[in-house]
């Protein structure tokens, strides 16, 4: 047998001819990053955090992997703050990797520490991030993000998304929005289409949308196909603009186009890169050189290749 096969996963004493006699849990964890890489996984509501206005943090359903140790939830995770106080926390998934308990502000169980050889999400302060950071490094953790509490409501939950690995983010994840309407009061002005009657997010979260503010949220780096559809009002003078925020600037229409009909259909590709803990947004942005224009209905579609 060649020197560098291992079976691995067997119980202790299980197929020890080839020396597997006992569960090797750093091996393990290193198949699991290899095959898995590291952070949340596509399945469940993907620990996702809400609970803004309340006094309860509630991390939904899902699982992920940490520095290569396996966390799952099959159920909501939820965590008090009243007595929090006014501070802005760390939410984490910790694989404490140390001998003996790790001290956090408030975890699921009600408990404000995360004892030896578990997987546990917790809120943590900035100093006792720092603390457990040294003791299991940066590897052993997972950040889902920041939640900032007020006398111990919460009032801002800011997700990361910190999805594992390209190989989890299907092909086929795309968000959608249409019925998008806009005035163009003003001539040489930009105004953002929005009102949408129709808002589908990508089903992963990875794109996030908001028919009312006509934003659309990208919460993954990867290469995006932009498609849009808008119908202007009609007008054989003056020069409409078309423009996707933080991706094309003044596409200009010809007013010609606008004689019989006022349909424009304008499709952007793009790499957009994402830092962890921010975010991207993107809408469409319509102009024209004469006043009384109007968009009278839009649509936008992104999907990630």
């Amino acid at each position: 047998m060649a020197s560098t096969e291992r079976s691995l996963g067997w119980a202790t004493g299980v197929a020890a001819t080839d020396g597997a006699t006992t569960y090797d849990s750093t091996r393990m964890s290193a198949m699991e990053r290899a095959g898995l890489g590291v952070g949340i996984l596509l399945n469940g509501t993907f620990l996702s955090m809400s609970g803004t206005g309340s006094t309860t943090l509630t991390i939904a359903d899902g699982s992920g992997i940490v520095g290569g140790y396996f966390y799952e939830s099959n159920g909501s995770v939820t965590m008090a703050t009243a007595t929090l106080g006014s501070v802005t926390y760390t939410a984490v998934i910790i694989a404490n990797t140390t001998g003996g308990s790790l001290t956090v502000a408030a975890n699921g169980a009600g408990t404000v520490t995360v004892t030896t050889a578990t997987t546990r999400a917790a809120l943590v302060t900035a100093a006792q991030l720092a603390t457990i950071t040294a003791a299991v490094t940066a590897t052993n953790l997972l950040v889902l993000g920041t939640v900032a509490t007020t006398a111990g409501t919460i009032t801002t939950i800011t997700p990361y998304f910190p999805f594992a690995t390209s190989r989890q983010l299907s092909d086929t994840n795309y968000a959608t929005m249409s019925g998008g309407t806009a005035t163009l009061t003003a001539a040489n002005t930009d105004y953002t289409v929005a009102t949408y009657t129709t808002s589908n997010p990508s089903y992963d979260g990875t794109i996030a949308v908001n028919g009312i503010t006509g934003n659309m949220t990208i919460l993954a780096s990867g290469y995006y196909v932009i498609t849009i559809n808008v119908q202007f009002s009609t007008g054989t003078t003056g020069v409409r603009k078309l423009a996707i925020t933080n991706l094309l600037n003044n596409y200009a229409i010809s007013p010609t186009n606008f004689a019989t009909s006022a349909l424009v259909y304008l499709t952007y590709s793009a790499y957009i890169g994402v830092t962890p803990g921010s975010s991207t947004p993107i809408a469409i942005t319509a102009a024209s050189t004469t006043t009384g224009q109007s968009v009278l209905a839009a649509s936008i579609s992104a999907k990630r290749v």
